[in-house]
């Protein structure tokens, strides 16, 4: 079958070669009946424009490439539906790349998009993906052994438990983030349309604590309040997009930054602020904080917990880790089960909402009862995982949202290089020293895991297969 050309569009069409060209390059500058008459014989002629042709002919690309850590997690996929989403709206396709945690993979993924003129990028760096989920896979808790042999008891405000996984940087000195939960304790609408919230904080070392005086212990032995803690195990340059993208515009997803650029995030440390306030306000005695904090979304969140318990300097807290997944908290759950009750946590906040699945159906089959007796929520935000029989209490999924706002970053940087293009002014998206941070801001989802009234019960659909 001969190959369809732009001469046979315009042909059947009715209209100028030059009309076609414009279609491709300049749809803004066709009216609407003619746009729709030629789009409807490229789509009957069975026409695929040559993209290399095109951008040679000087039209620009209609094109953002997206690339994700990860495609097995409800954050990654609600991104690219809200990407796809807004793109869609302003008349630009969508290219999905996965580069599976692996960082040279992601920076051949920003080489190809780079290599084929992309009209922008967003990328969630490899760093900020589910690093936690790669160090779970023992099924041992770390601290309490594969069989929860030694069920300690909880030490004072603050006390890691001799062995119960380091601080890893829990909480941070002075770090900034305010807790975005009203004081009422009001359960926001469960939201649908969007996913996980992932964050990150600027690159660089994370501080220990300064805790108050009564709780000496609140950091890891080895660390003194101020004292840099060792170096993220998942370090590596945090915006790989700097070098290799050049002047095509490109948006950070999931950071936290200061530096120059663009970026978007979801605040993973209010994420944890939010949920150690509602076991505040749950009368809260002992609090167990657990999961890995090998990735910076896991730590920000363990962060905003930390800060606000212990600014309340009120109930016990204790940090235990372990891996990320539902079986890593079926595993735990088993461990704290043999602890004496007195002993045993009354609220637990998993860093995953799988984990915290995973600590219910655990408890569970340990006979013991969820929330009246223990209390459990995560502070991630993943529908994926939100599966069982009791509605788990986190955070209202975001994911969607940080793709959305991504994409019209871009699109306010190519808008503003076009803007300066016609007037001749210097082109304030284009300046290198300016920092443009955009957060989508979390909110409480409190269920029935935490005794709210009045929650609905989990979905039946077991999705949270897809994540272990």
């Amino acid at each position: 079958m001969p190959k369809v050309t732009i001469q046979d569009v315009a042909r059947e069409a009715g209209v100028a070669l030059g009309t076609v060209s414009n279609v491709l390059n300049h749809p803004e500058r066709v009216r609407a009946a003619t746009l729709d008459r030629v789009r409807a014989a490229m789509d009957k002629l069975g026409y695929a424009p040559n993209q290399s042709a095109r951008l040679l002919a000087g039209g620009g690309s209609m094109t953002f490439g997206l690339v994700l850590p990860n495609l097995s997690s409800g954050f990654a996929l609600q991104v690219a539906n809200g990407a796809q989403s807004e793109a869609r709206r302003a008349g630009y396709d969508v290219v999905l790349a996965n580069s599976a945690g692996d960082a040279e993979l992601e920076r051949r993924h920003l080489r190809y998009f780079a290599g084929t003129q992309v009209a922008g990028v967003l990328l969630q760096p490899v760093e900020l993906g589910y690093c936690s989920a790669a160090a779970s896979g023992s099924g041992a808790v770390d601290g309490l052994g594969a069989a929860g042999e030694r069920p300690a008891g909880a030490g004072a405000a603050g006390e890691r438990l001799p062995g119960e996984g380091a601080a890893g940087g829990w909480p941070a000195a002075g770090a900034a983030g305010a807790v975005a939960a009203d004081s009422g304790g009001a359960a926001c609408p469960d939201g649908d349309e969007a996913t996980v919230l992932s964050s990150a904080a600027t690159a660089g070392p994370v501080r220990a604590a300064t805790s108050p005086a009564s709780n000496p212990s609140s950091v890891a032995a080895a660390a003194t309040p101020g004292e840099d803690l060792p170096a993220d195990p998942c370090a590596y340059d945090p915006r790989p997009a700097d070098a290799l993208m050049g002047s095509i515009p490109h948006v950070y997803l999931g950071l936290d930054s200061e530096e120059p650029g663009f970026y978007v995030s979801g605040g993973a440390d209010v994420q944890g602020s939010l949920v150690a306030a509602c076991a505040l306000r749950a009368g809260a005695r002992h609090v167990a904080v657990v999961g890995a904090r090998d990735g910076r979304a896991c730590r920000d969140r363990a962060l905003g917990i930390g800060r606000t318990l212990l600014d309340a300097a009120g109930p016990r807290f204790e940090s235990i880790e372990t891996g990320a997944l539902a079986r890593d908290g079926i595993d735990l759950a088993r461990a704290l089960a043999k602890r004496p009750r007195p002993q045993r946590p009354d609220f637990i906040i998993a860093l995953t909402d799988a984990l915290a699945v995973g600590i219910i159906a655990g408890l569970d089959a340990a006979r013991i009862p969820v929330p009246d007796e223990v209390a459990v929520a995560g502070c991630e935000g993943n529908p994926l995982a939100w599966t069982g029989r009791l509605a788990l209490t986190t955070v209202v999924p975001s994911g969607y949202e940080v793709g959305r706002r991504g994409v019209q970053m871009l699109i306010e940087q190519i808008e503003l290089a076009k803007l300066a293009e016609l007037t001749g002014e210097p082109d304030p998206g284009a300046d290198p020293s300016l920092n443009h941070q955009a957060r989508v801001r979390p909110f409480l989802l409190q269920r029935a895991s935490t005794g709210a009234p009045g929650s609905a019960a989990a979905p039946e659909l077991d999705m949270g297969a897809l994540l272990s």
